[in-house]
């Protein structure tokens, strides 16, 4: 069985998600919780070990009122907190230009993993629009 990678505390989702249970005076515990995983998968993520999945990024997000995009782009400065609802679902078009604007590294495939989902929702949702009736 090969041994676990070793902590990585400068990786920036790590260090982002470390700042976000600081921020909200929030435990390990209290966000596996939240997210439905152990408190050491938790600690996995905020001590770069492992990154979470494109689907557990968004939970880590919702779970910490905190935007997607804010928590996983790596060249994000500032944490953004959510204050308002989404307006509309992102189009394929700006999730490929989130995409570019990325610089290529360790955040790349958690971002890629989550544009690839929030693609197959979208789909989804076109087609559950158009089987509606007029």
């Amino acid at each position: 069985m090969p041994s676990p990678p070793p902590p990585n505390l400068d990786d920036p989702v790590a260090k982002r998600l470390r700042a976000l249970l600081r921020e909200r005076g929030m435990t390990a515990t209290g966000l596996a919780e939240k997210v439905g995983v152990s408190k050491n998968t938790v600690t996995n993520w905020t001590t770069g070990r492992y990154r979470p999945s494109g689907r557990h990024a968004g939970q880590l997000a919702a779970a910490l009122d905190a935007s997607v995009d804010a928590f996983l782009t790596a060249t994000t400065a500032a944490v953004v907190v959510s204050t308002e609802a989404p307006t509309a679902a992102p189009g394929p078009e700006q999730i490929v230009i989130k995409l570019a604007r990325l610089d290529s590294g360790p955040a790349t495939d958690a971002v890629v993993s989550l544009a690839e989902e929030l693609a197959a929702l979208l789909q989804e949702a076109q087609r559950f629009v158009a089987e509606q009736p007029s």
